[in-house]
């Protein structure tokens, strides 16, 4: 029994040195995406942290600021073409409480728009990620597909009516970023007097 009585306090010793190295707040980042991503994790007090996430890695960060709101600012490092994804988001941080940011990839947008009054076909195509789409675009008319952003798609228009010896095509490369909208237009056809097609140009 006096063993166990000298023991005691030594423990309760021990349990307020660590209770009191605890950090009292835990900040997850997760990136959910095939990119790298520089982050920067900052509330209005002293706290700030930046670090590199690898694709689809995460980390955990702990600080001793609490019951504040902290910012993330997450930007793509690798992935993209011309326009990096910033992710930003804004999280409240309980007492001994936890907060998760997340890194997902927004998609990319092909507009694809028939300014004659003749029938189209569009053929959207991806080798990298098997994306193979076909559509019959009516004339006068326009429509879209969401696409994976960080790939370079192939979109060809070929006419299906209206012409007299040879459908016109036109064909365009698309280097697709995050959230970006690319529009592309079919050839605009100059008409003859008869009917026949004699001259094709762009706006």
């Amino acid at each position: 029994m006096r063993t166990l009585i000298k023991v005691m306090p030594i423990v309760f010793v021990l349990a307020t040195i660590m209770s009191g190295c605890k950090k009292d707040g835990t900040i997850v980042v997760k990136n959910n995406t095939h990119s790298t991503y520089d982050v920067v994790v900052t509330d209005d007090m002293n706290f700030m942290a930046y670090k590199t996430i690898a694709p689809e890695g995460s980390d955990v960060l702990t600080s001793t600021d609490i019951d504040c709101y902290f910012g993330f600012v997450a930007t793509q490092k690798d992935g993209y073409f011309e326009h990096p994804q910033v992710v930003n988001d804004v999280k409240y941080l309980p007492k001994k409480g936890s907060i998760s940011f997340k890194i997902e990839s927004r998609p990319a947008y092909i507009k694809y728009v028939n300014i004659t009054s003749d029938n189209y076909q569009v053929d959207i195509t991806c080798a990298a990620n098997s994306t193979i789409k076909q559509i019959t675009l009516p004339g006068r008319t326009l429509d879209s597909l969401e696409v994976e952003a960080g790939y370079s798609y192939n979109l060809k228009f070929t006419q299906l009516d209206g012409y007299v010896l040879y459908p016109s095509t036109r064909e365009y490369t698309v280097n697709a970023d995050c959230g970006y909208i690319y529009t592309y237009e079919t050839p605009n056809l100059v008409k003859s007097e008869n009917g026949g097609e004699i001259e094709e140009y762009e706006y």
